[in-house]
């Protein structure tokens, strides 16, 4: 059985080597392999509200493939927004014009890093599927941009 100062002894050690992990330095080498932090805030598809869905599946799986490495400790905020869907009659099916914008916004200084456009052109048989292919082709094409706008100066 544990005497009260063998108990006091034991919580004196665990504090100190609780201390010491929380608050060592982290290595270099560390700090330069964190990945950067983007976090998707605000996403509209003002033309047809039904491609919210589909716009911020786009953006997440455009931000998954794309590599941004250990470019800003503060992170990144993203604004997506469908700027214009057109829809033109052929003489079978249709085209859809889509263009995407993402304003990039550094999150420690809430101070614009860049405007990112996406344009997509795709032409099928008149469908919803036709407006939701072109939405997620113009935020990939946007998203390619990312990793030149975040780069620290």
């Amino acid at each position: 059985m544990l005497r009260p100062l063998d108990w006091f002894a034991r919580g004196t050690i665990a504090c100190a080597l609780a201390s010491t992990l929380l608050f060592a330095p982290v290595p270099l080498e560390a700090q330069r392999t964190a990945a950067t932090s983007v976090t998707i805030r605000d996403v509209s598809a003002r033309p047809d509200p039904t491609l919210t869905g589909p716009l911020r599946v786009a953006v997440e799986e455009a931000l998954r493939s794309v590599d941004l490495g250990a470019r800003s400790r503060s992170g990144f905020v993203l604004d997506v927004s469908v700027t214009r869907l057109t829809a033109h009659p052929l003489a079978v099916g249709e085209r859809v014009d889509c263009e995407v914008s993402i304003i990039v916004e550094d999150a420690r200084r809430h101070t614009v890093r860049g405007i990112l456009t996406g344009r997509a052109h795709v032409i099928g048989e008149t469908s919803d599927a036709l407006a939701e292919t072109a939405v997620r082709a113009a935020a990939r094409g946007a998203m390619r941009s990312l990793p030149t706008a975040i780069t620290t100066n």
